[in-house]
């Protein structure tokens, strides 16, 4: 199209640059690619990475061709959130038949238009890692509770679904009160507070495992992705306070939530530890 009116030009050339939506389909298709990458260990479809992409394992930066993630393994379950607004995807690979077992949580950032990939941030936890890890009892759990879609009817926006998920990890830093649903429960890295797994009634969300007589954790450097229709959402975040062998050091951990109508549903944590357990 050709513009001769000389206004119309100069106001094209301020006007403000329109960027397009992210494409859910191609934040499907790169989660597919690394789905099959964590199976196989075949990279064949990953030498279009740009110069600025960036790999890491708990925050750690290595070459993704080092990475223990991407080696191959045998993935008993696995599952996907997908976030269309900030581009964005968190997948889960449970490793349990194999003579190294895994959980392996990854969230992935992309382009505005999810055209290019620009990060892929993985947390890679096993045997010793908080808390009383275990990863048979973890994919127990995982598979018997409801993470699917919410009833639209059911559904809170993002804003709320943020703002939930950041009093739970508040709390355990300044007892910040969070809505919780009954049953809510807390899965960390196979472990189920006993006394209320049984419990239809229980709010087990609120008697999560807080030693009182430890400095407050505080949890920083959240990152979120942010699923509406399942009522997700999973922060990536630098836990101060943790590793109770040194209370100086922030470890890497992964905070997944299911939140229904405004409520805590299910909390799983997925946290990185010097020490077995982080010496709890």
């Amino acid at each position: 199209m050709f513009f001769s009116n000389p206004s119309i030009i100069a106001a094209l050339a301020f006007a403000p640059a329109v960027f397009a939506a992210c494409r859910p389909s191609r934040l499907v298709d790169t989660a597919e690619k690394w789905n099959r990458l964590v199976a196989t260990g075949n990279r064949s479809e990953w030498a279009d990475l740009k110069p600025y992409f960036t790999y890491r394992e708990n925050y750690e930066d290595v070459p993704i061709a080092e990475g223990l993630a991407t080696q191959g393994l045998p993935v008993s379950a696995k599952r996907t959130f997908f976030d269309n607004t900030a581009c964005k995807f968190t997948t889960e690979h449970i490793v349990a038949n194999h003579s190294h077992p895994y959980i392996i949580t990854t969230q992935a950032s992309m382009s505005h238009n999810a055209t290019v990939l620009h990060e892929l941030d993985v947390i890679v936890t096993d045997d010793g890692d908080f808390y009383d890890w275990n990863v048979t009892a973890y994919q127990g759990n995982v598979t018997s509770q409801d993470w699917g879609l919410v009833p639209e009817t059911q559904r809170v926006s993002r804003q709320v679904l943020q703002d939930v998920a950041d009093a739970y990890l508040d709390h355990l830093h300044d007892r910040t009160q969070f809505p919780a649903a009954k049953p809510c429960t807390v899965l960390s890295g196979g472990w189920i507070n006993p006394k209320y797994a049984n419990d239809s009634s229980a709010d087990l969300c609120t008697h999560a495992p807080i030693n009182e007589s430890l400095p407050l954790q505080t949890i920083t450097h959240r990152r979120y992705v942010i699923d509406e229709s399942h009522g997700f959402v999973n922060i990536f975040n630098k836990f101060h306070g943790l590793e109770r062998t040194d209370l100086n050091v922030t470890m890497p951990d992964s905070h997944m939530f299911r939140i229904e109508e405004g409520r805590l549903r299910h909390v799983h944590i997925s946290a990185v530890c010097i020490s077995r357990n982080c010496g709890w």
